[in-house]
């Protein structure tokens, strides 16, 4: 797990992605944080998986443009064996070229090319209901020492505080 976060039930992931390096990347950090993963580059054989599956799929990462069909085709199939899984969708083309297509709706869940992993990792989290827990392990006074000061600001750090008589 990462540093400081706690989940609070593991739940299985479906990742479709065809390029193999953006696949295990993207697995390395679902199953370093305790969830099950399936993992296909066919939209095909993600379907046999998830039909044989004894886990319920929570999320499905699904890669917007494969050679076989698009990420929508398969997220629409998806729906029919599986409609408890929510899916998001990557891709390296734009959101804007994807809603142009038809293929991506406002309603839906995007990641576009480079993307951070913790960010789609915090988004499962998240669709999944599940419970995070950050541990600080540093002071704030030292996290705040850190930060460099402004010289136009540092003089306006002093305040004051006025009493009025007037409220009682």
């Amino acid at each position: 797990m990462g540093e400081g976060e706690v989940l609070s039930a593991p739940k299985a992931v479906l990742v479709l992605e065809n390029d193999t390096g953006v696949r295990e990347s993207i697995m390395k950090w679902f199953i370093n944080r305790g969830f099950e993963i399936l993992e296909s580059a066919s939209p095909d054989d993600a379907l046999i998986q998830v039909q044989q599956s004894h886990l319920p799929i929570g999320v499905a990462v699904v890669d917007m443009s494969m050679p076989v069909m698009w990420g929508d085709a398969f997220a629409r199939q998806l729906a029919l064996i599986s409609p408890e899984t929510k899916v998001i969708f990557i891709s390296g083309h734009s959101e804007e070229f994807l809603k142009a297509l038809g293929s991506l709706t406002d309603g839906d869940i995007f990641f576009a090319k480079p993307y951070s992993c913790k960010a789609l990792l915090y988004k499962v989290w998240e669709l999944l209901g599940m419970e995070i827990q950050v541990i600080v392990t540093r002071k704030l006074s030292e996290i705040l020492n850190e930060i460099p000061q402004d010289p136009h600001f540092a003089e306006h750090l002093d305040f004051h505080i006025e009493n009025d008589q007037r409220v009682k």
